[in-house]
């Protein structure tokens, strides 16, 4: 399951660039594609998964649980952080490069032969990809990941077994919506009628948003509390009693018990004999690992890299951090991409504690190291700036002592560059 994969294919690569270039959202075009390869899709379970953050970490959760009870599980997530072939698992196992094109040329053979008046995006295109390669490989079950939003996304095509919506947050309000209540509304476009929904603690005009839909819906739904913890990394849900999650943070917790009521909304649907066992569970969570989320990539001085990329989830980084190491001082490298609430994120990390770097990751979104500068001069706060990612990163590594911390985040493409220097670095040392 590691990342150090070559580069994304031809095929593929030539459509990379369709992904920072606009989205495009609506159901005509994929709908249109899929029933030319026979509606793919409809030929595997699935679990349907929406939310402003923990969607990746709950998605995984759920895949690991039934791989654990010895089914062939798929899961499609977004974004990649080095190869795209990293979208698509089936049992923990990333697409090869040669299926991948395979199918690729397949799809954009057919995609052309359309002559549509636009060509399928980029989320579009790899969207019928995941449902084909997961149909071709008789997949038992497929973990499907929103891209954004939920009612107009190309995963919304699915007739899913289970809906689950993590969370609602601000983040993408040009395309979702300034207030909690119109975000809630296009993440329960996944509902589908009568088919059970599963939703984290939300707040309460997000939740009244679910409800009213799930209840137009005829969809029965579990709503989750943050569990409680029974010990570090672990907790408790009704019969379940000490269910490990290795990735860090009490949210992470949260999540593992979304991923747990899914599961068993999904084995509810199956037959006493294809039910999971109860170890399952435990071996699946247990399982979860996620890179670019608490990930340590260095221990001296420690590097942890998180993809937090909107204040909710800057917040809930910080706190896990001040859990984690209290008392202590966490140097912060910084970069966001221009179409976020930088100043709400950058709020977030004005805590004394804190020592704030800036940076610019290399994608024509991100935000400009001068922007950021005039964000931080805005707090009343204070930063330390570099051109990119590889400067700051040479230059803190030589800087700092093995008892400094440093944090890396507010970008997942800020992540995915610090994420691969350190591969180098450490190859450079050994």
């Amino acid at each position: 399951m590691g990342l150090n994969h070559k580069a994304a294919p031809l095929v593929i690569d030539q459509l990379l660039d369709r992904e920072y270039f606009g989205m495009k959202l609506g159901l005509e075009s994929i709908s249109d594609l899929l029933a030319q390869l026979d509606n793919p899709q409809n030929n595997f379970h699935s679990i349907h998964v929406a939310g402003t953050n923990g969607k990746g970490s709950t998605a995984t959760m759920m895949a690991r649980i039934l791989e654990a009870s010895g089914r062939k599980v798929g899961l499609f997530t977004s974004p990649h952080l080095h190869a795209v072939n990293e979208r698509f698992q089936i049992n923990g196992q990333f697409i090869s490069d040669h299926r991948l094109n395979r199918l690729a040329q397949k799809i954009q053979q057919l995609d052309e032969s359309r002559k549509p008046a636009q060509p399928l995006s980029f989320f579009e295109f790899i969207t019928a990809l995941a449902f084909l390669y997961f149909s071709e490989e008789a997949v038992d079950v497929a973990v499907i990941e929103v891209g954004l939003g939920g009612r107009l996304d190309a995963t919304n095509v699915l007739l899913p077994q289970v809906s689950v919506i993590t969370s609602i947050a601000h983040d993408h309000e040009k395309y979702l919506g300034n207030k909690l209540e119109d975000i809630a509304a296009e993440k329960a476009g996944i509902i589908k009628p009568q088919v059970p929904v599963v939703c984290g603690g939300l707040k309460t005009a997000a939740l009244k948003v679910i409800e009213q839909v799930a209840a137009e819906q005829q969809a029965p739904l579990v709503c989750v509390d943050a569990p409680a913890s029974s010990q570090q990394g672990s907790f408790n849900l009704d019969q379940w009693e000490d269910l490990w999650v290795p990735l860090l943070g009490e949210n992470q917790l949260h999540n593992g018990a979304i991923a747990v009521r899914a599961v068993q909304q999904y084995e509810q649907q199956l037959s006493c004999q294809q039910r999971l066992p109860r170890q399952a569970y435990y071996r699946g969570l247990a399982a979860s690992t996620l890179p670019a989320r608490m990930e340590i990539i260095h221990r001296c001085p420690l590097v942890l890299i998180d993809g937090a990329h909107n204040p909710a989830a800057l917040t809930a980084l910080i706190k896990t951090c001040q859990q984690i190491f209290s008392g202590k001082r966490i140097h912060c490298l910084f970069g966001a991409m221009n179409d976020k609430n930088i100043d709400a994120m950058l709020q977030t990390l004005k805590i004394e504690s804190i020592q704030l770097y800036l940076t610019q990751p290399k994608l024509q979104r991100a935000a400009a190291v001068e922007l950021l500068e005039q964000h931080v001069r805005k707090l009343g706060a204070t930063a330390v700036s570099y051109a990119d990612s590889e400067t700051a990163m040479s230059q803190l590594m030589a800087d700092f002592t093995s008892e400094d911390i440093l944090l890396v985040t507010g970008s997942l493409f800020l992540v995915a560059e610090v994420r691969q220097w350190m591969q180098a670095y450490r190859q450079r040392a050994a």
